[in-house]
C-alpha cells in the first residue's frame, strides 16, 4: 500500500507554515485582546496566552502546551506581557522565532499521525471492496478515524479527491496520493478499534441487504432503498449505521449498475 512520506521541516521558512493554521493562533489572540478591554492592544498576558491555546486547541497533549509555553519564553524572555504578533514575526530571510516553529513542527506531526490512521482506515474498507474506494467508503473511513468531523468538510475532501477521476471508485493506493496535498486536520476524537470493527462489521451486512433488495426490485431505486430500510434490523441501525447510510449504500449500487 501507499505509505505516507516522512516531511520533516528543518528551515523556519514562513511560507511552510499553512495560513489557515497561522490565522486561527492570530484570530484567537486578537479576540482576547479584544476581550479583555474593549480594544485591542497587541498585549497578552501568559496566562491569557496559554489559555486561549487550551481553547482553541483542546486536542493538544500537555506536553504540547508545555513545548509550545516554553518556545514563547524563548522569543519573549520574562514574566510580562507578551507581544503575540511579534511570535508570528519573520526576519527578512523569512525565517520565525521558536514559538512559531514549534507550532509548525507539532501541525507537521500531527498531521502525519492523522493521516496515517486515517490511511489505515482506508486501506480497512478497500480491503473489503476489491482495494477500491467509493465516496461512501471514504465517509465510513472518516467517521472511523475522526469521528467529530462535520460531514459538509468530508463531502468537501471527497469532492476534491473525486474530481477529474473516471468511475465510482478509486484504488486506495491512488486516493491517498491525491489526499496527501490537502490542508487537512483532525477534527475531534477517534472511535475506539471496537467500534471500528463493528462498524464494518455492520456495514457490510447492510450492503448484503441493499445488494438483496436490490435484486428484486433492479428498476426502483426508490422503492428499493424503502425495503432496505424495511428489512434492515434495528439492532444493525442502533450500531452505528445512519439510515443516511444506508441510503446512499443503495443509490450508489444503482449508480454503478447503471
Amino acid at each position: 500500500s501507499y505509505r505516507l512520506l516522512h516531511h520533516r521541516v528543518t528551515n523556519r521558512n514562513t511560507s511552510l507554515f499553512p495560513p489557515p493554521l497561522r490565522g486561527a493562533y492570530q484570530d484567537a489572540f486578537r479576540k482576547a485582546d479584544l476581550s479583555d478591554g474593549g480594544s485591542v492592544t497587541g498585549l497578552l498576558s501568559r496566562f491569557d496566552i496559554e489559555r486561549v491555546l487550551r481553547e482553541q486547541f483542546p486536542l493538544k497533549s500537555n506536553e504540547q502546551f508545555e513545548e509550545i509555553i516554553e518556545s514563547m519564553q524563548q522569543d519573549q524572555p520574562g514574566e510580562g506581557m507578551v507581544k503575540y504578533a511579534a511570535l508570528f514575526e519573520e526576519d527578512r530571510e523569512g525565517n520565525q522565532g521558536e514559538f512559531a516553529e514549534c507550532i509548525r513542527d507539532q501541525f507537521i506531526q500531527e498531521r502525519e499521525d492523522y493521516l496515517k490512521e486515517l490511511e489505515e482506515c482506508l486501506i480497512a474498507h478497500a480491503r473489503l471492496n476489491g482495494g477500491n474506494l467509493s465516496r461512501v467508503l471514504v465517509v465510513e473511513a472518516f467517521k472511523d478515524a475522526d469521528a467529530d468531523k462535520p460531514r459538509e468538510e468530508v463531502d468537501k475532501i471527497i469532492e476534491k479527491i473525486f474530481k477529474g477521476v473516471s468511475g465510482e471508485v478509486i484504488p486506495s493506493e491512488k486516493l491517498m496520493k491525491l489526499l496527501w496535498p490537502q490542508y487537512i486536520a483532525r477534527s475531534g476524537r477517534r472511535k475506539a478499534e471496537g467500534s471500528k470493527e463493528k462498524k464494518r462489521e455492520v456495514s457490510q451486512e447492510m450492503k448484503k441487504v441493499v445488494e438483496s433488495v436490490g435484486l428484486r426490485y433492479p428498476n426502483t431505486p426508490e422503492v428499493a432503498q424503502k425495503k432496505v430500510l424495511a428489512e434492515t434490523s434495528n439492532g444493525a441501525t442502533a450500531d452505528g449505521v445512519e439510515v443516511d447510510d444506508v441510503t446512499d449504500m443503495a443509490a450508489e449500487l444503482f449508480q454503478m449498475r447503471k
